[in-house]
């Protein structure tokens, strides 16, 4: 959760963020939260109420480190089970540094999903004013958004 301008970045407390949820949750099956990458408030908040988790690791050494510390804190600080975390795989370069394998081996986990690198598709797509699932149904990050979704429906038990 955040704000659109750094002065109200105090105003959004956990209090704030909970409360949000707790009124937009009678109404929806599905609410999605980019957390970004800190752990404030506000997104514990958030995560005390997830039922499902999804982490987005690129295949690099130095993401390496942190997603082991954020799988860490996960399980062992904020009591998610791992069976309620899901991880994926974004292949943001050409020829990553590290291969799926490779990090499912140092992270002692697989991933859910695997999003293989696009080109400028998602720029030009933001560039433009859209989303790449609309301009490019076909595209490697739209296949890799439609089995994420595939893979959340189907963690929380939703009808598609």
């Amino acid at each position: 959760p955040g704000t659109l301008r750094p002065e109200e970045v105090d105003l959004m407390t956990g209090d704030l963020a909970g409360r949000v949820l707790d009124a937009v949750v009678g109404w929806q099956k599905l609410i999605l939260v980019d957390l970004g990458t800190s752990l404030g408030e506000a997104a514990l908040a958030v995560l005390e109420r997830a039922e499902c988790v999804v982490i987005v690791i690129p295949p690099e050494i130095a993401a390496m480190t942190d997603a082991r510390r954020s799988l860490a804190v996960f399980r062992d600080i904020l009591n998610v089970p791992d069976n309620r975390i899901e991880l994926v795989l974004n292949q943001r370069v050409p020829h990553p540094p590290l291969d799926r394998a490779a990090v499912e081996s140092i992270l002692g986990r697989k991933m859910s999903v695997s999003v293989g690198f696009d080109d400028s598709r998602p720029e030009d797509a933001a560039l433009a004013g859209g989303l790449v699932l609309l301009r490019d149904p076909n595209s490697l990050v739209s296949r890799g958004a439609t089995d994420l979704a595939r893979v959340i429906t189907a963690s929380l038990k939703l009808d598609g």
